[in-house]
């Protein structure tokens, strides 16, 4: 992408790897931007998140921790976590207004001290109800912090889309596969599902939306056709985790080696999912 902002590109996110047991060496790849993590798995599984912590260490790739939207008296004690974590974004969401809340000052000043960087969304019940106000909050809260970098959508929403990212200076987050409409509409950095390609598909993807935006869209579509389809009819029923471990492994067994089924999916449930993604032509053969 040609946008120079410091979070554009694919962030892969690793919270149903840290919750499987995945191996870290590879599933933090080289070449992503970036790579996210909720507050609740670092503390949730602590042993396996650390050989994690690791290997993104030797990566020197940058973390962004997520907090749980849990209210603004629990905001600034799990920022505190967040930062014993070694983070280099912290991200959430605010559902009051910041600037008349203390707790938020706060945190905005020791993350500048700290040169963490902050990442802000709405709270998506607001979004839904006030949204052109929730926005023009957001904005604000952008222009009056002294960390925050960018913005985040908790899901793509094509009018806070256009909302937020014209903003000047800030970066703006959509996951999910939408990565072609939201990026037509200001997004450049790209979290979710979108980060459980393998890091070659992910740059691919992203260098469509500069050289072929039509076949972008077309892929996106032929994303969302297979995990709306017959990804969701195969795990229905599995846990979230597992469902995005086993998405995860089903894009990089065609980056990788393309021999053998993934661990993570049975027999029956990897020939339904290759017969899926053939008929798509989701990958090149």
């Amino acid at each position: 992408m040609t946008d120079t902002h410091p979070t554009n590109g694919a962030w892969r996110p690793l919270d149903a790897l840290v919750l499987t047991d995945a191996d870290p060496a590879t599933s933090c790849p080289r070449g992503f931007t970036g790579f996210t993590v909720r507050l609740s798995t670092v503390q949730k599984r602590p042993d396996p998140w650390e050989r994690f912590y690791d290997r993104l260490v030797d990566l020197d790739a940058p973390l962004r921790i997520d907090l749980d939207d849990r209210g603004p008296a629990r905001r600034r004690k799990d920022f505190a976590a967040a930062l014993d974590a070694g983070p280099d974004l912290v991200s959430f969401s605010c559902g009051e207004s910041p600037w008349s809340n203390e707790s938020f000052r706060s945190i905005d000043e020791e993350a500048a001290a700290e040169e963490i960087a902050l990442v802000l969304s709405g709270s998506p019940a607001l979004l839904r109800d006030h949204g052109a106000l929730e926005v023009a909050r957001l904005v604000d809260w952008f222009h009056e912090s002294q960390s925050v970098t960018a913005l985040r959508m908790a899901a793509f929403d094509e009018d806070l889309a256009e909302g937020l990212g014209r903003l000047e200076g800030a970066g703006l987050f959509s996951p999910g596969f939408e990565f072609a409409s939201a990026f037509r509409h200001g997004a450049g950095a790209f979290d979710g599902l979108f980060g459980l390609l393998g890091p070659a598909a992910a740059v691919e993807a992203l260098q469509m939306l500069q050289e072929d935006l039509p076949g972008a869209l077309q892929l996106e579509r032929k994303l969302q056709r297979f995990t709306e389809g017959a990804f969701e009819r195969t795990t229905r029923g599995w846990d979230p985790a597992r469902r995005q471990r086993a998405l995860s492994d089903t894009f990089a067994y065609f980056e990788e080696s393309g021999e053998g089924r993934p661990p993570s999916i049975v027999a029956e449930d990897w020939s339904a999912l290759l017969s899926a993604v053939h008929r798509l032509e989701l990958f090149p053969a």
